[in-house]
């Protein structure tokens, strides 16, 4: 895996901060596996899709800018990950409502 070929090229923090990058993709795409089964029983639901894109955007923003830092590009470039943690949140709530409200939230 990625970790074990960067275990000798990077410090401990930087792998440690590399490993909680991957661990963090891995529970969203969990999310992602669950948005996709209910958006084949809601296929008509525009939101399920929406929050599906915003988790996919989240992934690429926030995991993608970590391991960027990590493979050398500026921290200044780390902002970015700010804007994947907005498109987690709202992916996420997104799913709460058309959980919680039904057809309502589905439109």
């Amino acid at each position: 895996t990625g970790a074990h070929f960067l275990a000798d090229r990077l410090t401990p923090d930087r792998l440690k901060v590399f490993e909680q990058a991957v661990q963090f993709q891995f529970f969203q795409a969990l999310g992602l596996i669950a948005i996709a089964g209910l958006a084949y029983k809601l296929p008509e639901s525009r939101a399920i899709k929406i929050a599906g894109w915003l988790v996919i955007a989240g992934i690429g923003f926030f995991s993608g800018s970590i391991y960027a830092t990590t493979a050398g590009a500026p921290r200044s470039i780390a902002f970015i990950a700010m804007f994947g943690g907005w498109s987690f949140q709202i992916a996420w709530l997104t799913m709460a409502a058309v959980v919680l409200f039904g057809k309502a939230a589905r439109a």
